[in-house]
């Protein structure tokens, strides 16, 4: 059995979780061996630097920021990622590059290619092989935040705006599989959940 990396990715408030938790009981009905997990964070050390990196008090350096979540996406994928891909398992992620890519390269002005660089040594070149695209405005993922805001969501909108503008251009030249996540949460997770299966079917027949 062949492992399967996939990657949910999209603004905060897209529906990137509640698709996670449905999901995962799909799996568990199909009976397909799976590992669900989240960045920053994953991993012992990761979820440390998750509290450091979300915490509203801590005030640090945009490179600074880039590189944590870098370190975190490292020890993220040895000692998590890989060793579930080894064991053939669909592994489920929310959150990898591309976020980074968004909200560093372009959220803090650190330039994409400096962070795809910073990104291509934290993940040995580990690419998911499928990526979902949950697609909503900034305005709406504010809006749809019920939970305290954490550093990054508290940042001014022209920080998330700046982040919309490199998802929108990521999005278009990276291969992701777009879903417009303003539909209803029926048909979101439908179409999500077939380009899931259907590349698990391929991989393993």
């Amino acid at each position: 059995m062949k492992g399967l990396f996939v990657v949910l990715e999209g603004s905060d408030g897209a529906g990137k979780s509640t698709f996670r938790e449905r999901f995962e009981k799909k799996l568990e009905e199909l009976k397909i061996p799976h590992l669900c997990t989240r960045e920053p964070g994953g991993s012992k050390v990761g979820e440390k630097i998750r509290r450091l990196l979300l915490d509203p008090d801590n005030v640090m350096d945009a490179r600074c920021e880039a590189l944590l979540y870098a370190a975190a996406r490292a020890e993220h994928v040895e000692k998590t990622v890989k060793p579930a891909l080894e064991k053939g398992f669909l592994v489920l992620s929310e959150r990898y590059v591309i976020s980074s890519l968004a909200y560093q390269g372009y959220g803090r002005n650190l330039g994409k290619e400096a962070i795809w660089k910073i990104n291509e040594f934290a993940t040995a070149k580990l690419m998911p092989d499928v990526t979902l695209f949950f697609y909503i405005s900034p305005e709406e993922s504010l809006r749809r935040k019920t939970e305290s805001l954490d550093r990054l969501e508290l940042e001014a909108m022209d920080f998330h705006e700046r982040t919309r503008v490199g998802y929108e251009e990521l999005i278009h030249s990276l291969p992701v599989n777009l879903i417009h996540a303003d539909k209803s949460p029926e048909e979101v997770y439908k179409e999500g959940e077939k380009v899931i299966l259907d590349a698990w079917r391929r991989c393993n027949g």
